[in-house]
């Protein structure tokens, strides 16, 4: 994968738990980053990805993923881990 598919599969991930949570983005971005405008400006291009927090962002939306919804196809799910600690 690379970076554009990494933030692309993260903001739709973080988009389809808000929406199902019926969450904003900031509230989404703080529980999976604990920076509440973090997601945000990945969305905005203002700030990049490094493999370490992709890595913690989306084993935190596999630990918290609600069971009532399906995890997205087309995005790599990580093994369960059953953490919930943030990136």
């Amino acid at each position: 994968m690379n970076a554009n598919t990494d933030i692309r599969n993260i903001l739709f991930l973080a988009d389809l738990y808000g929406r199902h949570r019926y969450h904003a983005l900031s509230t989404v971005s703080l529980r999976a980053t604990k920076q509440g405008a973090y997601l945000g400006k990945l969305k905005a291009g203002e700030i990049g990805l490094t493999l370490g927090r992709r890595d913690r962002i989306v084993e935190w939306f596999s630990s918290n993923w609600p069971e009532d919804l399906e995890w997205p196809r087309d995005v790599p799910r990580p093994s369960a881990s059953g953490s919930e600690d943030a990136a």
